[in-house]
């Protein structure tokens, strides 16, 4: 659905271009409004093009940002998964298997565990446009990314509450693990700025070609009044398919 979307929006862009030259070969062309003439038509479709080569950058911010974030959290070294194994068998190792310390873990990692992260974002991109015509999918998801920060955070939280935790291992020191906190909410937040400003160039996307839109509907009767409805330039105008 996506590439037949984006396709299209390509395929607009090539046809405005061809409207220009279209335009431009016309005898005596002269619209009542200076918006359909050639060089105004032209300032828009080359304006159009820039909204385009603006969402592609976006988009891709948007991808990497929630790749770096599903690598964070999702299996993996160094992933809140794998790091929570780590931190449960630490406590182990200093407090034993009966001990109220490993129950306090063993709770929230039962909550942490639970709070399953959907696989959406970092595998597949927004459908457009990145609004509430994807509120569920987006919003679950996201409140899963909000809640497993959270949940780490109260982990970690909980760690600097016991009586001299203190791991072999550097990386599940306190330090460490309040850094990766750290991280992983700036990762939440990167993906939030990236939605936002992939959705900013979207909409000004949109809104550059609803106004072209309008102005080819009023060059199309434009173009039927002043040369007939079966001239050449009616039916140049009309082959386009705009």
């Amino acid at each position: 659905m996506r590439t037949s979307k984006k396709f299209s929006f390509g395929v607009r862009l090539r046809k405005g271009q061809d409207l220009v030259a279209y335009l431009n070969g016309f005898a005596n062309y002269n619209p009542p409004r200076l918006l359909e003439s050639p060089g105004e038509v032209s300032s828009l479709v080359n304006n159009i093009a820039g909204y385009n080569a603006s969402e592609a950058e976006q988009l891709e911010i948007y991808r990497n940002a929630t790749f770096e974030r599903a690598k964070a959290f999702r299996k993996g070294s160094g992933s809140i998964d794998s790091m929570a194994t780590a931190i449960r068998s630490a406590v182990i190792a200093q407090y034993g298997t009966r001990s109220a310390e490993l129950n306090s873990v063993n709770i929230i990692l039962r909550r942490l565990r639970s709070n399953t992260v959907i696989k959406t974002e970092a595998e597949t991109v927004p459908t457009e446009p990145v609004d509430s015509t994807t509120p569920r999918t987006r919003s679950h998801s996201e409140r899963s990314y909000a809640a497993t920060t959270q949940i780490f955070n109260n982990l970690v939280s909980t760690l600097g509450k016991f009586n001299a935790y203190d791991p072999a291992i550097t990386s599940l020191k306190l330090p460490a693990l309040q850094a990766v906190g750290l991280n992983l909410t700036t990762l939440n937040d990167a993906v939030a700025n990236s939605v936002k400003a992939l959705k900013s160039a979207r909409e000004a996307r949109d809104l550059a070609f609803n106004d072209f839109n309008e102005r080819v509907l009023r060059i199309k009767a434009y173009v039927k009044a002043q040369y007939g409805t079966k001239s050449e330039e009616a039916k140049l105008i009309g082959g386009l398919g705009i």
